[in-house]
């Protein structure tokens, strides 16, 4: 699986989640992504107290650092995954496999490697892995509603030119799918609400505890027999945050209809209600809503 995003997203209510963080994997197999498959995403959930030993704070920048007793787990140049093999040649990088060390040694790393005074990590991504971007954060505030909503959105700080959306939604135009997502209301509502924010291009939304999600169709939404309780407290799970479909276009995942390519209508993260402790990482779970077929 690849790195899909994170979010940090403290607990204030408890003090063992001062530092409160998601980590959302998925395949990028898009045979993998038919029907609402759950098992090709991976979400994980990291949290530690104010005071730990992995990071100080700086009380006079009022910045964290990196406690430098503290050794950095060896990790993969290429894709960031936990790695053993060392370069044989400047014993300085770590690979988790060899087609990794033959691809970044391709993308400029056999030009660098066991070159004295020459920074050994060069500033590329390989296309194994997603582009990068930041997610900016803003309140939702409806056209109709002055005040802020309690759920937020998420925004990456691209936009779509409107003269190309304007051509693709020409060039894709399909008249028996527009009546079919006429008669689902609850795909209408959605398309009501990104309007309605102002902010069409969102790719991701969260929730404070109690507002209910959004969703894409009136099918493939979880009963709350579907959603398993937290299996290390037994406390139920709340939905805390939604990926949305908008997200695949910021990827710039190609969305050829002649093969099979990565795709979601919804992604739902539930998340343990009282947020409980265990060392290392927490599976959380997500649920997966397609557009209906």
């Amino acid at each position: 699986m690849f790195f899909l995003l994170q979010i940090y997203a403290p607990f204030e209510k408890k003090p063992d989640a001062f530092h409160r963080t998601f980590y959302v994997f998925c395949c990028k197999d898009g045979l993998c992504h038919k029907g609402n498959s759950q098992g090709s995403f991976k979400v994980l959930r990291s949290q530690l107290p104010k005071n730990n030993p992995y990071y100080i704070y700086n009380t006079e920048l009022e910045i964290w650092n990196r406690n430098p007793s503290r050794p950095e787990a060896s990790t993969c140049e290429l894709c960031g995954h936990f790695a053993k093999n060392l370069c044989g040649g400047c014993k300085k990088v770590h690979y988790c496999c060899r087609d990794h060390q033959k691809e970044d040694w391709r993308l400029g790393h056999g030009e660098r490697c066991n070159k004295e005074g020459i920074e050994l990590t060069p500033k590329r991504r390989s296309a194994l892995l997603f582009e990068e971007s930041l997610i900016v954060t803003e309140p939702e505030v409806l056209e109709e509603d002055p005040k802020p909503a309690q759920n937020q959105l998420i925004l990456l700080p691209q936009a779509t030119p409107k003269e190309e959306k304007e051509e693709d939604d020409e060039e894709y135009r399909d008249e028996d799918f527009e009546g079919r997502i006429k008669e689902d209301k609850t795909m209408v509502k959605f398309q009501y609400r990104m309007k309605a924010s102002g902010n069409p291009d969102q790719c991701l939304r969260y929730y404070e505890p109690g507002i209910d999600p959004l969703w894409i169709s009136k099918d493939g939404q979880p009963s709350d027999s579907y959603i398993p309780d937290c299996p290390h407290c037994g406390s139920i799970r709340r939905p805390e945050f939604q990926i949305l479909p908008q997200l695949l276009f910021h990827l710039k995942v190609d969305k050829d209809f002649e093969h099979d390519t990565l795709d979601w209508g919804i992604l739902t993260v539930y998340t343990c209600r009282e947020s409980c402790s265990q060392e290392g990482y927490i599976s959380e779970f997500l649920w997966k809503q397609s557009v209906s077929e």
